[in-house]
């Protein structure tokens, strides 16, 4: 299905060393939210750590909300869910 809205949060956050030495990155986390939308826990699957584009890609998603993914239950309400997403940083100049 779709991802749900994101609806606060810092979305462009460029490390001030690597913005001063021009050097560009990239950066892939998988991140897991709660049902309230916001990013629980988070792992690194692409990026170099010597960089401080991890960093500032986590710092931009533990700002992070997203309207609450709905699901429907069995008695027919729908309430919130976990769900993973992959998100793809690139940082460039």
């Amino acid at each position: 299905g779709d991802v749900p809205n994101l609806l606060k949060g810092v979305v462009t956050h460029y490390p001030e060393f690597e913005y001063i030495q021009k050097i560009e990155g990239q950066v892939v986390l998988k991140l897991d939210i709660n049902e309230n939308g916001y990013v629980e826990s988070w792992e690194v699957l692409e990026g170099d750590l010597r960089q401080g584009f991890v960093q500032a890609s986590i710092e931009m998603v533990q700002t992070w909300q997203f309207e609450p993914y709905l699901v429907q239950s069995v008695n027919s309400e729908f309430k919130g869910s976990k769900f993973i997403l992959i998100k793809m940083f690139h940082f460039k100049l």
